[in-house]
């Protein structure tokens, strides 16, 4: 891990980094994300704390990010919900795109944990459920047929059979309304498996 090797990420991100630390200096700059770098990988070296993919903002080259941004404006009282396992920056990428006001709750949990997500069938009508209060959320079941939009961030990937299940728990999120959607971007093998693989 050094100097050298964050200084492309870096580059390639240098305008949202700058806007989200407050850090001008290009020197400085990348001692910061070596030293955020360190702490987290002292935790647990996961490759992409290793590779610096934490640093992309994936969600702003995904293909539906120009959909979701018009499903914002468009749709009164979308709610879009980020559902990811890392410290990816996706959703302070989406705030900067979205408004200067934008706030929203972090809802730990494990969503195979029906405490945290009610499994239910996907909804094909409207629930009989409210929309609940964004702000003051402590758990996903209220959100229940209500959601416009799941970013699932770097998640598929990490289970094997439990991929199906993981579909459905999230599809259940989304309202039965037309045009609403699930993206990501994520790693696939050609075959059935986990690949192994070292980091450095």
């Amino acid at each position: 891990m050094s100097k050298s090797n964050v200084a492309q990420p870096i580059v390639a991100e240098l305008s949202f980094l700058r806007s989200h630390t407050g850090i001008e200096d290009e020197q400085i700059l990348p001692e910061h994300v070596l030293k955020i770098q360190a702490e987290a990988y002292r935790i647990h070296p996961y490759p992409y704390i290793c590779n610096y993919t934490f640093l992309w903002p994936r969600i702003v080259r995904s293909p539906a990010y120009s959909q979701l941004l018009k499903l914002g404006s468009e749709h009164k009282g979308a709610i879009f919900v980020d559902v990811g396992c890392t410290c990816e920056s996706c959703i302070t990428q989406i705030s900067v795109h979205v408004s200067e006001t934008f706030t929203v709750p972090f809802v730990p949990g494990d969503v195979f944990h029906s405490a945290l997500l009610k499994p239910v069938a996907p909804f094909y009508a409207s629930p009989d459920t409210s929309i609940p209060d964004i702000s003051s959320l402590t758990l996903l079941t209220p959100l229940l047929g209500h959601v416009s939009a799941v970013h699932a961030a770097g998640l598929f990937h990490l289970f094997n059979e439990k991929q199906e299940q993981l579909a459905r728990i999230l599809a259940s999120l989304l309202s039965s309304e037309q045009g609403l959607f699930i993206f990501n971007i994520h790693v696939i093998k050609p075959e059935k498996g986990i690949q192994k693989m070292t980091w450095t």
